[in-house]
């Protein structure tokens, strides 16, 4: 009972941020940091990634931890890559699990932790659970459970092969299930991000303490900014290093976009996101479509938005960017994998549609219905502002922490 000493583990360095993720443990550490001492460890490739973390980071926790990763050298990259592809080939590794849970990076968090006895050691994905096979039983484990993420590669895997996955993918499904399970069931207390994934996360490992954090959000940050809604302006909005947020830009683009400019001739589609691929700025062109990439302020680009699609077919887990764009005021329709974990309700706060015919019907709709849309910004805001505020979401976990 009481305040704790809690370390939160990444395996990517938390700046400069180009992934909700990133910006959720900084947010998180901030918020838990008022009632508890919270540290951070991450992964860093060079002295530089680790001076700007370390001044990043200086106000957001006690103690900030670089660690340097194994592959941080050319050369050692290359090596790690040829031992990867035959670590793959004889033992259907996990490339996450491979390059993140290796002995030299596992001894040197260990070290770290041991030294300061913290109280709570809460990693951010599974894979970095070989750290928890070095922990004494007085340490509360906490995983953090952002997707279940061997459902996630498995629908990657669908959509990539269809019914006939190549022998070596089939095993490496298998495996990754496994582990990703056995580490779920050796965490004390599983931490989900939605309702949803909690009841399957529950189901694999009833005897684990379960708590649901979603993705908390500063909403004011977003909810006070200036808006210049465009009526002709529909949005995309996230991180385009994911292979999720690809195909369903590439959807919007391809099958609902087209559709919507057969009804309205002028509209223009605006990708705002980053880190795109080639196949992505390839859409760019200057007057259809505009791609934005990384920008330093987000909200600029959202503002000018009418409504946001968001057709997410190949994950679970909790869409943090949605929240962005509905504290903003902005009108989100998307597939029921994109928007069923945020619990909102169909027609009151967006649209909910699998079929690409109807989400650009709802779309046209809205455009020409201004009065409508001002009554969905007003909704989507007084619903965010209450269930996904920082104190809603992280510091429900502060006063959890506290109560162990």
């Amino acid at each position: 009972m009481g305040r704790k000493r809690i370390v939160l583990i990444n395996p990517v360095a938390l700046f400069p941020k180009v992934m909700a993720s990133q910006d959720r443990v900084v947010t998180m550490a901030r918020a838990l940091g008022q009632d508890h001492t919270v540290d951070i460890i991450t992964l860093v490739r060079s002295a530089r990634d680790a001076k700007l973390n370390a001044k990043e980071l200086q106000s957001v926790c006690h103690a900030y931890y670089p660690v340097y990763a194994k592959n941080s050298t050319f050369l050692k990259r290359k090596i790690q890559g040829l031992l990867y592809v035959l670590s793959y080939i004889f033992l259907s590794t996990a490339k996450r699990y491979f390059y993140w849970g290796g002995k030299t990076t596992t001894r040197r968090i260990i070290e770290i932790i041991r030294k300061n006895q913290y109280d709570i050691v809460q990693i951010e994905h599974w894979y970095q659970g070989r750290i928890f096979d070095y922990l004494g039983g007085k340490t509360i484990k906490v995983l953090a459970v952002h997707d279940l993420l061997f459902e996630k590669k498995f629908l990657e895997y669908t959509h990539k092969y269809g019914l006939k996955i190549p022998l070596l993918r089939r095993r490496e499904l298998k495996k990754y299930e496994a582990l990703e399970k056995g580490y779920i069931r050796q965490a004390d207390v599983v931490m989900s991000i939605s309702n949803q994934d909690r009841k399957k996360l529950e189901k694999i490992s009833p005897a684990n303490r379960h708590i649901t954090i979603p993705i908390g959000q500063d909403i004011a940050f977003f909810k006070d900014y200036p808006l210049q809604p465009d009526p002709k302006v529909v949005l995309f909005y996230g991180s385009l290093s994911s292979e999720q947020n690809i195909v369903a830009c590439e959807r919007v683009y391809r099958s609902i976009f087209p559709k919507i400019k057969d009804k309205i001739s002028d509209m223009k589609l605006l990708i705002a996101g980053a880190q795109p691929p080639e196949r992505i700025k390839k859409m760019h062109d200057g007057e259809n479509v505009e791609v934005t990439g990384f920008v330093d302020d987000i909200r600029k680009p959202l503002s000018r938005g009418w409504l946001a699609i968001i057709p997410l077919e190949l994950a679970g887990g909790f869409r943090g960017r949605v929240i962005d764009l509905m504290a903003m005021g902005i009108p989100v329709i998307g597939t029921h994998n994109a928007l069923d974990c945020i619990e909102m309700d169909n027609g009151v706060h967006g649209y909910i549609s699998d079929d690409d015919s109807e989400m650009a019907e709802m779309a046209v709709s809205l455009i020409k219905n201004a009065t409508k849309r001002s009554e969905l910004r007003g909704e989507c805001q007084k619903f965010v502002s209450e269930k996904y505020s920082l104190d809603a979401t992280y510091g429900k976990l502060a006063r959890y922490y506290n109560n162990l």
